[in-house]
């Protein structure tokens, strides 16, 4: 096992609970989205070529139906940057609860919510993306000067965001950002294989800033082409504003059973936490 990965067992062990009950609900989650984005990752997927499935959802159904709570978060502000960010902000986490519910139905309610409200900060209104802490940056597998850095590629975009959400030049400086963070990763980290499959997925090319969604200059299909919409059936269609289900690969009345067994309660608890890592680091 990894240094990484064991940095990832260690931070597990202050939130897993005991296997098959409701203690969940108590669980106090304090590791920050840039440690979770790695070694979450690198403890979940370990040796696994595929990342592993999130209840009932394969991980990507989990990944796509969040995202498209944040996207709606996102467009909101654009629309309307001069309006209440924190009734949007309260409603993307209204959405993401309903999806980890639909995905993880076993969990209990107060359990989701605290994941989501202990790890959605609405300071993101008033103050802007959040930086990666010096803290976290020395557990990562990086230079001495990663963070410095990494918080660097963000600054203008962080800059424009906190003065004007609507401004259109958020489209290429978040393509920017992800570029400069990815140069910065080849350069200065060593990620293992299956911490590299969830940054490359962080770091693709979807771009809410952008009318289409997708950096300037986009080719190809979408990450979440091709990949099962669970948006009605996890009910978030009303909060994003979707009058009909979009997905024409399987009825929405369809269920699809995956083999779960292997994921323990407090390793699906922290499965969770993964979207919101992935998300709030790279896309503010």
């Amino acid at each position: 096992m990894s240094g990484i990965v064991s940095e990832a067992a260690k931070a597990f062990q202050r939130v897993k609970g005991k296997e098959g009950s409701r203690s969940a609900a108590r669980m106090q989650i304090s590791v920050r989205f840039t440690l979770f984005l790695v070694v979450a990752v690198a403890f979940l997927v370990g040796s696994h070529e595929a990342l592993p499935n999130v209840g009932h959802c394969t991980f990507m159904e989990y990944f796509c139906g969040a995202r498209k709570c944040t996207t709606f978060f996102f467009k909101g502000l654009q629309k309307d940057p001069k309006g209440n960010c924190l009734a949007k902000f309260n409603q993307m986490k209204d959405c993401v609860v309903k999806v980890i519910k639909y995905c993880a139905d076993s969990l209990t309610d107060s359990s989701i919510r605290r994941i989501v409200d202990q790890n959605f900060h609405s300071t993101e209104c008033s103050e802007g993306p959040a930086q990666i802490q010096t803290s976290s940056g020395a557990r990562l597998p990086c230079s001495s000067s990663f963070v410095t850095e990494a918080n660097a590629c963000g600054k203008t975009f962080r800059q424009i965001f906190v003065a004007d959400k609507s401004n259109s030049s958020l489209c290429a400086e978040q393509a920017k950002q992800k570029e400069c963070l990815k140069n910065l990763i080849d350069s200065d980290c060593t990620f293992s294989f299956a911490d590299r499959e969830v940054l490359d997925l962080a770091l693709a090319d979807y771009n809410p800033f952008c009318a289409n969604n997708r950096d300037p200059g986009a080719t190809g299909n979408d990450q979440c082409y091709d990949v099962t919409d669970i948006s009605e059936r996890a009910g978030i269609n009303a909060v994003i504003g979707i009058e009909k289900p979009t997905d024409t690969k399987a009825p929405f009345g369809v269920h699809r059973p995956t083999n779960t067994a292997g994921i323990k309660p407090g390793v699906m608890q922290a499965l969770l936490l993964v979207f919101l890592s992935i998300w709030f680091f790279f896309s503010l």
